[in-house]
């Protein structure tokens, strides 16, 4: 296969040079012949991602029509040549595709089933986060039996230090642990 100039092509394949005389039959032997080879290459280099989104059967639709339109300016020895030129160009069609499907818009490894239905709205916790976080917070409270000790406790949920409690509450840092802990072990039976 090369590219000619300006001199006459060398063909030296009868088929091929029917085909480059126009002769649809010849075209369509090529086709017939040559078709599931350039498919099945192509399939064995599809990654699953891009067998789901890309057809093996209209790259090469795309190859050989390809092929067709600049048949007078290329030149081949032999069928066999023509069939390898068209594995070529239908691997570097893939190539093409697989860069385009994954560039950083349309990068198809970052899509995952189901994205499109997602649609998060906020941060907010879901009715039954809220339920079940309000049954746990009850269940504590249960277990500390003083108002000192249920202010504790909430201060505690609400992200305040042990120091910041121990000086609004009047009882020192280690009887606000001990307190905690007493809590969390009458949770854990």
């Amino acid at each position: 296969m090369a590219l000619t100039a300006d001199g006459p092509r060398r063909i030296t394949d009868d088929l091929i040079a029917r085909a480059a005389g126009g002769d649809e039959s010849a075209w369509s032997e090529i086709f017939e012949s040559s078709y599931p080879k350039i498919r099945r290459s192509i399939r064995r280099r599809m990654s699953p991602h891009m067998r789901r989104r890309l057809d093996s059967t209209d790259i090469a639709n795309s190859v050989m029509k390809d092929v067709i339109a600049k048949f007078g300016k290329l030149e081949f020895e032999s069928k066999r040549a023509l069939e390898a030129f068209l594995i070529r160009a239908a691997e570097q069609k893939l190539i093409d595709e697989h860069r385009r499907q994954t560039g950083l818009k349309r990068d198809i490894q970052r899509e995952r089933p189901g994205d499109a239905a997602l649609v998060l709205a906020d941060r907010e916790p879901t009715p039954s986060q809220t339920v079940s976080a309000q049954e746990e917070l009850n269940s504590i409270l249960e277990v500390a039996r003083s108002p000192i000790e249920r202010e504790v406790v909430l201060s505690k949920i609400d992200g305040d230090s042990t120091e910041a409690i121990a000086d609004r509450t009047g009882l020192s840092p280690r009887g606000i642990q001990r307190l905690l802990q007493r809590i969390r072990k009458s949770l854990a039976l």
